[in-house]
């Protein structure tokens, strides 16, 4: 039960030092509380120790309630004022802030907490000229404390009086001494002015006050350079170089000052020394290949120069993975798919935590067509990233591609729940699903995942192609099957194999003179060196009656692959079609 008398104790002492009325005269008869005067005191004391408590528990409501009571009974009280913009300051509510705040500083100017307290608000209203009076005449009375400088300092930044602030940064450098953050910021200053010699006065400051440190003298060459003062920056490059000649920054600043005077020879010279530097880090290396990465787009000159540069980046840091994948990333931008995969195999052994170099892994697999190694990654990519669903695409279509149908379709089932708000990924999920199950002859599943495929893309050709073979091979619906080709063969016009397969439809559906003007249109784009689409003319041909000439195209057809099972017979019996 002690401690909370103690606080008790505390807010009734400092009740007497918020008391807004002076003390009544020892010469009264009357006790305090008889005297109007003091119980008047005694009740705004009582109720600034109640807004206090209020304020101390969080109750700011309340707290705020307390404090207008007080100033209705008393609107000259400064503290409550005070306190009331303090809690609207903190409730980001600087209209009423403003207003209270105003109060105070009027009732009680010589207040410093005060005076500071308005001078925030009229920062936060961008009233910035009055802010900035209130910080100067703070900085003026209390010529020590360099807190208010800096806020007056910043004050005139809002209002973007440079050159006055400049000034006060001048007053707080004779307080405080050589500051580099204060130089720098000068600095930026006359920048600002377009002064630059001026700001390099500054900085040469620290030049002087800091022979060893190079950073300055390249600070100042910099600027220079980026000021387009070229000799200038020269002077001071060679100060930096006398520093310190094997850094790489400066020659990294260097190597771009020669760019800029279009001096190639010795801006490579620079570059390449930057490279073979194992001080400058990795990431400045990468920024500098990004840049050839742009410009070797329209200048394919610069990229013996990048590919050069890569060679030592790797040498220097053989066993960094950003090194590889900046190689990885030019030479898949330069057609070279092979060493590229080779090399994003590589950042995958350095480190294997990055999902996107091994996507990239993944596709590099299937433009080189090598579904084993296809094989190999997804399934790694799996165990590594189970929740991405592209590995799982890439392991089922490969693992269907080598004719396991019934694994292919698990793995698919699974990666599909992990496909997110993707329709075309979800389309080629269910693709291959199709493919699957039609080749495991589970028809109705099959089916059922090409219309899913559908749903998603429905302009998917390869699926409008497959979906209405496959059904014409089974006579299911040929009406259905008449449609989906229709729109494979409007959606791409003159494809020998869509062509075909809209043909072969028409066929089943003995729409048959239909199906001859349609595979007739398909030889004339190719098919003509196809075997299944000449064994297909053929059958029309015989169907037409046209025997002879369906002879002929199944020979042909024979002499070019071995087209279905049943040409052989056809060859041999010619009236196998009655």
């Amino acid at each position: 039960m002690r401690k909370p008398i103690k606080l008790l104790i505390c807010i009734v002492l400092l009740g007497g030092l918020w008391s807004c009325k002076t003390t009544p005269s020892h010469k009264t008869q009357k006790s305090s509380l008889e005297s109007g005067a003091d119980l008047f005191k005694y009740k705004t004391s009582s109720l600034l120790i109640d807004a206090s408590r209020a304020k101390i528990i969080g109750n700011t409501s309340e707290a705020i309630d307390l404090y207008k009571s007080i100033i209705q009974g008393d609107p000259k009280c400064a503290v409550a004022h005070y306190e009331l913009a303090n809690l609207y300051y903190s409730q980001k509510n600087y209209t009423e802030a403003l207003v209270y705040g105003k109060k105070a500083v009027d009732l009680n100017p010589s207040e410093d907490w005060y005076v500071y307290l308005l001078a925030m608000i009229d920062n936060k209203t961008s009233n910035f000229g009055e802010s900035t009076k209130l910080y100067q005449q703070l900085s003026e009375k209390n010529p020590y404390k360099l807190e208010y400088f800096y806020e007056w300092a910043y004050a005139l930044l809002y209002e973007s009086k440079y050159q006055e602030a400049i000034k006060v940064y001048d007053k707080i450098e004779k307080l405080s001494g050589i500051d580099e953050k204060i130089i720098v910021q000068k600095q930026k200053l006359y920048l600002q002015l377009n002064k630059v010699d001026k700001a390099a006065d500054e900085i040469n400051k620290l030049c002087l006050q800091f022979p060893n440190e190079v950073k300055y003298a390249l600070m100042i060459a910099d600027m220079y350079a980026i000021n387009e003062m070229p000799d200038k920056a020269m002077v001071f490059y060679k100060k930096a170089l006398a520093i310190d000649s094997l850094s790489p920054y400066i020659h990294l600043s260097l190597s771009d000052y020669y760019r800029k005077k279009g001096d190639n020879t010795k801006f490579l010279e620079e570059i390449r020394f930057c490279f073979s530097s194992s001080q400058l880090d990795i990431d400045t290396k990468i920024k500098v290949l990004l840049s050839y990465y742009t410009a070797s787009e329209t200048q394919p000159q610069l990229r013996d120069e990048a590919y050069e540069l890569m060679d030592t980046l790797i040498k220097v840091h053989p066993n960094d993975p950003k090194a590889y994948s900046m190689l990885g990333d030019f030479l898949l931008r330069d057609k070279k798919d092979a060493r590229a995969r080779e090399v994003f195999a590589k950042v995958v052994t350095l480190d294997s935590s990055k999902y996107i170099v091994w996507e990239q892994l993944l596709y590099l697999d299937v433009n080189l067509a090598d579904d084993s190694m296809l094989l190999v990654h997804s399934k790694k990519a799996m165990e590594l990233f189970p929740e991405q669903a592209m590995p799982y695409l890439f392991y089922g279509s490969s693992l269907i591609r080598k004719t396991n149908y019934a694994e292919g379709v698990d793995v698919l089932k699974q990666g599909v729940y992990y496909v997110a708000d993707n329709k075309e990924v979800q389309s080629q999920f269910y693709t291959y699903l199709g493919d699957a199950y039609n080749q495991l002859k589970k028809y109705p599943e099959s089916d059922e995942s090409y219309d899913k495929a559908l749903k998603y893309m429905p302009d998917n050709v390869y699926v409008l192609n497959n979906y209405s073979y496959y059904l014409s091979l089974r006579n299911d619906r040929l009406e259905k099957a008449e449609e989906l080709a229709k729109k494979a063969n409007d959606l791409v016009k003159n494809n020998a194999s869509y062509l075909d397969t809209y043909a072969w439809v028409l066929y089943k559906a003995k729409k048959t003179n239909e199906a001859k003007g349609i595979i007739e249109k398909a030889l004339q784009y190719g098919g003509d060196k196809n075997d299944i689409i000449l064994e297909h003319y053929g059958d029309i041909l015989f169907t037409l009656g046209e025997k002879e000439k369906a002879f002929v195209q199944w020979n042909i057809a024979r002499t070019l692959g071995k087209g279905s099972d049943l040409l052989d017979k056809k060859i041999s019996e010619r009236n196998l079609f009655e």
